[in-house]
């Protein structure tokens, strides 16, 4: 259970979103995992949103309901944000937003904003914009930030991108822009940037790309030459982390951590055993159920994207503030 203040971008269709402020109790203690509990019944169902679907196997989606035993307090900050999509935990209070459209907002403590200038040109079609945000663990001190993209790449293609940059000493304005890090190939498609920032223990970066959604790019998921359908595991200057698990294998990109992903747009690193935890958006036909324990597969007999993780490699540690606070996992999307 979490101590911290916890934020999260809530939107529905045709209503606007807003940025709600919510807090949760009690603490969290290092505690060990608690015994397995007795399967609760499946959580409720709704109409299903394409009827013909059929699950691969009896009780596919029909997963059991978890209680959490957490209760939020809740207070609206701003309730006019244009799709808002990642957000960042700024020092004394304040925050950063993003909204897809390609705006970036900074609220302080109180609630005040401003625009905060700087922000590189993004594709915003489809699914397409300004997406993730996330500080530098040294941002008290450097002012640094990272934030994903998609960036136009030209005859209307596009992909994931990872840029820096310094925001400025009166939070107005974004400085020193660099790109560090590019999603290849570049495709031209409106769909799946996937696009969550998350920092281990030693300062690198996980960061998380989508297969594009389109039958022909979505066959690269699998394939170790191309970063569609990655986690990507870089250096703050966005070069491979030396202990990636396909360092110096033939055709391999370094930067891969895992592959076969369909569009992770969600992650966060366990604040006590600092193992990442992806969350793709669910296909109508499959579901993809990723496991830190052991490199397996799970997914339905159609999908060519079911993804492997390395057994032998392991996340460690990340801020506690974003592990509890990735807006892909508390947002709607």
């Amino acid at each position: 259970m979490c101590t911290r203040t916890r934020h999260a971008l809530l939107a529905t269709a045709g209503i606007p979103a807003f940025l709600a402020l919510m807090a949760c109790s009690p603490a969290l203690q290092a505690e060990p995992d608690p015994a397995p509990q007795t399967p609760r019944a499946p959580v409720a169902q709704g109409e299903p949103n394409k009827r013909d679907a059929v699950p691969a196997f009896p009780g596919q989606t029909r997963a059991p309901e978890s209680l959490s035993g957490v209760t939020f307090n809740t207070s609206i900050i701003a309730d006019d944000l244009d799709e808002p999509w990642g957000l960042a935990l700024l020092p004394g209070g304040g925050l950063l937003v993003t909204e897809r459209t390609g705006k970036l907002w900074r609220f302080s403590a109180n609630g005040q904003r401003n625009e905060v200038k700087g922000v590189p040109e993004v594709d915003k079609r489809g699914q397409g914009g300004l997406l993730d945000i996330s500080l530098a663990p040294d941002f008290a001190n450097r002012r640094l930030l990272y934030f994903s993209f998609s960036e136009p790449r030209g005859d209307r293609t596009n992909g994931t991108s990872l840029a820096r940059a310094t925001l400025s000493a009166d939070g107005t304005r974004l400085e020193n822009v660099e790109i560090v890090f590019r999603q290849e190939p570049a495709w031209a498609s409106p769909l799946h940037f996937g696009s969550n920032i998350e920092w281990d223990s030693a300062g690198n970066i996980f960061l998380t790309l989508g297969e594009r959604s389109q039958p022909e790019p979505r066959k690269q998921a699998q394939q170790l030459d191309s970063l569609l359908g990655k986690v990507v595991h870089l250096k703050p200057d966005g070069t491979a982390v030396d202990a990636n698990p396909f360092v110096g294998a033939d055709g391999a990109r370094p930067e891969i951590w895992s592959y076969g992903h369909r569009n992770v747009q969600g992650a966060a690193i366990h604040p006590l055993t600092g193992k990442l935890g992806p969350s793709s958006t669910a296909a109508r036909r499959r579901r993809t159920q990723h496991s830190r324990k052991r490199a397996r597969t799970m997914a339905g007999p159609s999908s060519p994207t079911a993804s492997t993780i390395p057994a032998d490699r392991s996340a460690k540690g990340s801020p506690l503030t974003k592990a509890w606070s990735s807006p892909s996992i508390t947002g709607t999307r």
